[in-house]
């Protein structure tokens, strides 16, 4: 990066400090680093237990095949992903078994989805409509295709993005207008093409940068490249700028939303990174700041506690809009990549030759940082709470739904666990 470069916070000397304290923290498999780790809300292995049945209809011999775990306003469910279709079940805790709800006949395999009120969103892949958009609100009446939006066999293979103001945004091809920016409220009527941004059936690639009350920021491709656009009700599809004009743009970046702004990093033909901001206006679209970025620009900005956060080849960096240069938080050797993001908090991990990799948490403000070593994995993030366990265990667990202040995840694909961010908290529940 060009321009002024300070180390604050965590430089060099600290990471030198916890090579230190790597040595003296390696534990076994079930044992936690002698450093406490991240958080009081560590896993224990004590083993299986009795989950008695799993289902109120007995379901096929073997262990259940789970795919997905969700709440809702009532309650908590989950997938199963059996020949030749997928099965959604509710978790009753207390008897400690599965009741099965509905049963999509057809549905060779479902990925993730979000929640978008009372509804759960997501993408699954039928043999007659190809990959959708389905939707369930925990009831067998509630449960199946939300919309085929490319009708027939080939589906829109739908990418599912983020929710904003009661929205899930995702990108699709309906085989006319190519893959273009949609939304839904999780409701056939209220899933709609937010813009044909390029005509055709090519699509414009889009990347969505923020939404600014009821008008989205998005990057599509377009007569000058990979640039930023918005649409609203009222003035429709607008360019916001051609952010580089001699070098072309190539690439625009997932964007942050801070003070009513939308942050977003753009790629020029030359491989520099600029970071850029938009209020919704060609004249409020700007450079943030003037340095430019790493070459190799590793993770998205992110927004917290009002500041900016990236990660590039060289560390992360913090920028408080206003100042004129960001801050080098803290250096790394070899690549890092964005862990988890949370409203208030941002981890990432990077890799130190020799002693593997450090786990970096920040919430943005001075002296709100703290570095993590191995062999402490960082599991999930939860609010407050911040999961882990040992380096050579964390791949058994996965998909993770909270609800009444507790966390349920999946370990392996059989057993659904709770935890209330304390080791005598966790447990299996089936």
């Amino acid at each position: 990066m060009h321009g002024e470069r300070r180390s604050v916070g965590l430089g060099l000397g600290v990471v030198a400090l916890v090579l230190n304290v790597l040595l003296a923290s390696r534990c076994t498999p079930g044992q936690e680093g002698a450093d406490g780790g991240v958080s009081d809300g560590s896993f224990s292995d004590a083993g299986p237990l009795d989950a008695g049945p799993l289902d109120a209809w007995p379901l096929d011999a073997g262990d259940p095949q789970l795919g997905t775990l969700f709440a809702l306003p009532d309650g908590l469910y989950v997938t199963e992903k059996v020949d030749g279709s997928v099965r959604l079940h509710g978790v009753d805790e207390a008897g400690r078994r599965l009741v099965r709800i509905a049963e999509l006949p057809g549905v060779s395999h479902q990925w993730v989805g979000q929640r978008v009120g009372s509804r759960f969103v997501f993408s699954a892949e039928g043999t007659e409509v190809g990959a959708e958009v389905w939707q369930t609100d925990g009831t067998e009446a509630g449960t199946g295709l939300l919309a085929d939006i490319h009708a027939g066999p080939n589906g829109s293979s739908p990418q599912l993005l983020s929710v904003h103001g009661g929205r899930l945004y995702f990108v699709a091809d309906d085989g006319i207008h190519g893959e273009e920016l949609w939304r839904t409220d999780g409701t056939a009527a209220g899933t709609e093409l937010v813009a044909d941004a390029f005509a055709g059936t090519n699509g414009s690639g889009p990347v969505l940068l923020g939404v600014l009350g009821d008008r989205v920021v998005f990057a599509a491709n377009g007569l000058h490249g990979h640039e930023p656009r918005i649409w609203s009700p009222e003035g429709g599809l607008e360019l916001l700028g051609d952010l580089i004009a001699d070098a072309g743009t190539n690439a625009l970046s997932k964007g942050a939303q801070l003070a009513g702004q939308v942050y977003f990093t753009a790629k020029g033909t030359e491989g520099r990174w600029q970071m850029w901001q938009t209020d919704g206006t060609s004249a409020g679209t700007k450079r943030a700041f003037e340095s430019e970025l790493d070459a190799f620009l590793i993770s998205p900005v992110e927004a917290t506690g009002g500041s900016l956060v990236f990660v590039g080849w060289s560390g992360m960096w913090r920028w408080v809009p206003g100042e004129a240069s960001p801050e080098l938080v803290t250096p790394h050797a070899l690549p890092g990549q964005t862990v988890f993001r949370e409203p208030d908090r941002f981890f990432y991990s990077f890799y130190v030759e020799a002693h593997g990799p450090l786990w970096f948490e920040t919430d943005g403000t001075d002296g709100g940082s703290r570095l993590h070593p191995y062999p402490t994995r960082i599991e999930y993030v939860q609010g407050s709470r911040v999961y882990k366990g040992p380096e050579c265990c964390s791949s058994t667990r996965r998909s993770w739904a909270s609800r009444n202040d507790r966390d349920f995840f999946l370990r392996g694909l059989s057993e659904i666990w709770v935890t209330d961010g304390t080791s005598a908290g966790t447990h299996q529940i089936l």
